[in-house]
């Protein structure tokens, strides 16, 4: 039987629409729709401070940017260890509450007149670093919510709600910052917080204790070894390797992107904004049928049909030009917007499903550290190909890049997924 007929008369596979039923996610997708709103706030709001009213330097946009990403690879390793030794619901609510603090503090120091960029600096790392923590977290807590079939259309909706937010939040945000201002309007994300906090701390599920920890194991040594489970596991591995390839040459294409558009296709500034539309309208699209095509395909197949989609995204941008070149770039973007979501939240309900409760929270570390350290790789690499290659070039090698995944997840993810979740699925029966 194939991983397609599997996954169909499988009762355990995916069940679409399901999550809707259980109050406790309810109550953390509620909170996390309202929470990501209130970031778009954020997002918007922090880099204009920089910019406007503390007329920061080119060096200071830069390394503002960089801070946020550098709790990944600072802390993320031990932070999963960490995470798989005590309760996770507490600490996504202290989180939540430590984000709603930091953030209050930068219209505070506002109106006292007393703001600088060492400020947001600080707000940044930190708030970058409580984020990073409840996200690996929320992802270890929440197969103890939900059955493993209902892990696909639980994710898939944080999913859809996360770019939705990504499509209608800028537009909200630019008019509560045009309002209010941009120090002021932060308060609305402060507060969306708390909302997250109050949902989670009214979910009535218990936590299975964590086991105890050992005494010669520290965080770091911990995490190192999440990493090793994630290498050592087939399933595991091919999923993280997936993830690392895709984004590295996703950031080879979004390095010369808009001066692609802009330059060689002579497009105006609005082309761009279209183009990102159509992105952002592509990843709604895959999110809302990601648990059918899941069901339907299995996660094997929901994978290679996500790596597909992009790969062909990817070739339609390269390809685009003369007479309609907009045209080309946005279908292409949407493609890629569409295949996204189908491809990680598929990754992501795989690990969740076949990795044992008390490790997933370095399974996790590890997974995202090696998919997210790939992204400043790619777009250094995809600056200095722009300007030795060109632009169109480079494109085309992204686009090679994004085929190349396809026949990998064809050759080495596809046939390891069925069975890892076949094994969990014994080995939890057995249970």
């Amino acid at each position: 039987m194939d991983s397609a007929s599997a996954a169909r008369h499988d009762p355990d596979a995916v069940h679409a629409s399901a999550a809707w039923r259980n109050a406790d996610f309810l109550k953390l997708w509620v909170g996390q729709s309202v929470s990501m709103t209130g970031s778009q706030v954020s997002g918007l709001a922090v880099p204009l401070i920089a910019a406007v009213l503390l007329d920061a330097s080119p060096f200071d946009m830069g390394l503002l940017r960089a801070v946020s990403f550098a709790p990944v690879l600072l802390i993320g390793l031990p932070a999963g260890a960490w995470l798989d030794r005590v309760r996770r619901r507490p600490v996504m609510i202290a989180a939540d509450l430590g984000q709603a603090a930091l953030l209050a503090l930068l219209p505070l120091a506002a109106l006292f007149g007393a703001l600088r960029i060492e400020h947001l600096y600080a707000v940044a790392l930190l708030t970058g670093s409580l984020s990073l923590v409840f996200d690996i977290a929320q992802s270890a807590w929440l197969p103890g919510v939900l059955q493993p079939k209902h892990l696909m259309d639980a994710n898939s909706k944080l999913e859809l709600s996360r770019w939705t937010v990504q499509v209608t939040g800028p537009g909200l945000a630019g008019g509560l910052i045009q309002l209010v201002g941009a120090p002021f309007a932060l308060v609305a994300d402060a507060a969306s917080f708390l909302v997250s906090a109050v949902l989670l701390s009214s979910v009535r599920t218990r936590e299975t204790p964590a086991p105890p920890r050992s005494q010669s194991a520290g965080g770091w040594r911990e995490g190192v070894a999440g990493l090793r489970l994630v290498f050592d596991h087939p399933a595991l591995r091919s999923m993280a390797v997936t993830a690392a390839v895709s984004n590295l040459f996703a950031y080879i294409q979004a390095a010369v992107l808009i001066l692609y558009v802009t330059r060689e296709l002579a497009q105006p500034a609005t082309a761009y904004g279209a183009i990102l539309a159509g992105f952002g309208l592509g990843g709604v699209c895959g999110s809302a049928v990601g648990p059918r095509a899941a069901k339907r395909l299995g996660y094997g197949g929901a994978i290679a049909l996500g790596v597909t989609l992009m790969a062909s995204g990817d070739t339609a941008v390269a390809l685009s030009g003369a007479p309609l070149p907009l045209v080309g770039l946005v279908a292409g973007q949407f493609l890629t917007g569409f295949g996204l979501p189908l491809c990680t939240v598929s990754m992501v309900s795989l690990r969740q499903s076949i990795t044992p409760s008390e490790l997933l929270g370095r399974v996790n570390a590890a997974s995202r550290l090696l998919s997210w350290g790939a992204l400043p790789l790619g777009a250094l690499l995809g600056g200095v190909l722009g300007d030795s290659i060109g632009l169109r070039p480079t494109l085309i090698v992204a686009a090679i890049g994004s085929a190349l995944v396809v026949v990998w997840v064809l050759s080495a993810v596809t046939p390891v997924t069925r069975n890892a979740l076949t094994a969990a699925h014994a080995q939890a029966r057995a249970a």
